[in-house]
C-alpha cells in the first residue's frame, strides 16, 4: 500500500483494540498506538508498529502528538471498565474522549471510529435498539454515555466520525469471565444465574466480528450517522452455549447449580457477577449495522465459540507444559 494512511489507536493493548490494530496492520496501515508506563504489550511487541507513551487526559501532550504525526485516522478504543477509583474512570473515559475527540478535529481528521458500549443502553428493558434513550446500570455505563454525548457534539462541530456500541464480546484471550466458566463446565457443573428458563435468550458479540464492523466503519461514509450495534447475527438460548462448550471442552454431563444454593453462599458467590454479565436474557437489534452499512456478521456464534474454546483449551496446555 503506498502513502499508507496513518491510523491512531488508543486501547491497543485491550481485547477489542489488540485485535483490530493486528487486522490492520495486515491490511498495511501505518499504526501508531498510545500506551501507557505499565501497558501490557505482549500481544503486540512483535509489530513493528510506533508505541507512543502518552496520557489521552494530558491535552496538551495529544496536541504535541497530532501535530507531529498528522494521522489520517483515529480509532478510540481506550476506556477504563472496572475499577474502584471513580474519578479516576470518569477523568479517562470521558476527559480522555473529549480531549481525542478535541485534537482530532483540530487537525481535520479523516475519520474517528469511537468504540462505545452497549452499556449506554442497557438499563432499557426488551431487545435492545440504538435509538432508545440512555440508561445505564452502572458507572462504567454513565461515563460512556457522557463520552457519547461528547462524540455526537463533535459530530456536530464537524468531526467525521462513526459510533458503535459493542454487546458482550467473546472470542480467544478474552479476559474476563469465560475462564472461570468453561472451567466449570469441563467439570461438570455449571451456575446460571437467575436462569429460571434454560431457554433464556443469549446473543454475544465474537471479536472478529466486531473488528469488522470496525474496519467498515473506516471507510464507508454511511457510518457517519447513528450509531451501530455490534453483536453477532444469531440469537442462542443458554443451553445452546452450554452444549457447545460441553462438546467442545469434553464434559460428558453437566449439573447446572440451583441459585439458591449460591444465594445462601454455599457456591460460587465470588463469581455471580462474572456469570450474570454472560448468561443475560438479552438480545439486540443488528438491522442497522445490515441496512446500513451493509455488514452481515460473517462467523456464527457457535464457530466463534468453538475458536475461543480450543484457544483456551490450547493456552491452559501450553501453561501446564511450560510448568
Amino acid at each position: 500500500m503506498e502513502n499508507k494512511p496513518k491510523v491512531l489507536i488508543t486501547g491497543a493493548t485491550g481485547f477489542i483494540g489488540g485485535k483490530f490494530t493486528k487486522r490492520i496492520y495486515s491490511k498495511g496501515y501505518d499504526i501508531s498506538i498510545t500506551i501507557r508506563q505499565n501497558s501490557n504489550l505482549k500481544e503486540l511487541e512483535r509489530l513493528p508498529i510506533k508505541k507512543i507513551e502518552c496520557d489521552i487526559t494530558d491535552k496538551l501532550l495529544l496536541d504535541e502528538f497530532f501535530a507531529q504525526e498528522k494521522f489520517d485516522y483515529v480509532v478510540h478504543c481506550a476506556a477504563i471498565v472496572k475499577t474502584k477509583n471513580a474519578a479516576l474512570m470518569k477523568m479517562v473515559n470521558i476527559e480522555g474522549t473529549r480531549n481525542i475527540a478535541d485534537v482530532s478535529l483540530k487537525y481535520k481528521i479523516k475519520r474517528f471510529i469511537y468504540l462505545s458500549s452497549i452499556a449506554t443502553i442497557a438499563g432499557n428493558t426488551g431487545e435492545l435498539k440504538e435509538n432508545m434513550p440512555y440508561k445505564a446500570t452502572n458507572l462504567y455505563g454513565e461515563t460512556k454515555i457522557e463520552a457519547e454525548k461528547i462524540v455526537l457534539d463533535y459530530r456536530k462541530k464537524g468531526l467525521s466520525c462513526a459510533i458503535l456500541r459493542p454487546c458482550m464480546i467473546y472470542g480467544e484471550g478474552e479476559p474476563h469471565a469465560l475462564d472461570k466458566i468453561f472451567t466449570l463446565i469441563k467439570r461438570g457443573f455449571i451456575f446460571v444465574p437467575g436462569m429460571k428458563n434454560p431457554h433464556d435468550k443469549l446473543q454475544l458479540g465474537y471479536v472478529e466480528n466486531v473488528v469488522d464492523a470496525m474496519e467498515i466503519a473506516m471507510i464507508k461514509e454511511s457510518a457517519l450517522a447513528g450509531t451501530f450495534i455490534t453483536a453477532d447475527k444469531e440469537v442462542i438460548t443458554i443451553r445452546k452455549f452450554i452444549e457447545i462448550a460441553k462438546q467442545e471442552l469434553g464434559a460428558n454431563k453437566i449439573f447446572i447449580i440451583p441459585e439458591w444454593l449460591v444465594q445462601l453462599g454455599l457456591m460460587f458467590p465470588p463469581f455471580k457477577k462474572k456469570f450474570n454479565k454472560i448468561f443475560k436474557n438479552r438480545t439486540y437489534d443488528i438491522s442497522p449495522l445490515t441496512n446500513i452499512l451493509g455488514y452481515i456478521p460473517r462467523i456464527s456464534t457457535e464457530e466463534g465459540l468453538c475458536r475461543t474454546i480450543r484457544h483456551w483449551i490450547n493456552q491452559k496446555n501450553t501453561i501446564r507444559h511450560d510448568k
